[in-house]
C-alpha cells in the first residue's frame, strides 16, 4: 500500500487488499492488541493452519504461539503463501 493509499485508507475507512475490503479500524486494533499477549489465555482449542513460505505473517510468529498455547494444533502448510 502506498502513503497515498494509505492517506485515502484513513479518510475513507475502507480500503481493499489483496481484494479484500478492510475497514480503518481493524488497522488501529492492530496496532493497539497484541495478539501474542492474548493468545496464552485462550482457553480453547484452536486449530491454526500457516504456510511456510508466508511473506505477511512469519511462521515463526505461529510457532511463539503454539509454544505460548498448548491449546493450539498447528497445521503448517508446506510451501504456502500468507492466503496458500
Amino acid at each position: 500500500m502506498s502513503p497515498n493509499d494509505f492517506i485515502n485508507w484513513k479518510q475513507k475507512q475502507l480500503a481493499n487488499v489483496w481484494g479484500v475490503p478492510f475497514v480503518y479500524d481493524f488497522y488501529e486494533d492492530l496496532i493497539k492488541f497484541n495478539a501474542m499477549k492474548i493468545i496464552p489465555k485462550i482457553n480453547k482449542p484452536i486449530l491454526w493452519f500457516h504456510g511456510t513460505d508466508d511473506m505477511t505473517v512469519p511462521i515463526t510468529q505461529a510457532h511463539e504461539a503454539r509454544y505460548n498455547n498448548p491449546n493450539i494444533e498447528l497445521i503448517e502448510v508446506q510451501g504456502g503463501g500468507h492466503r496458500f
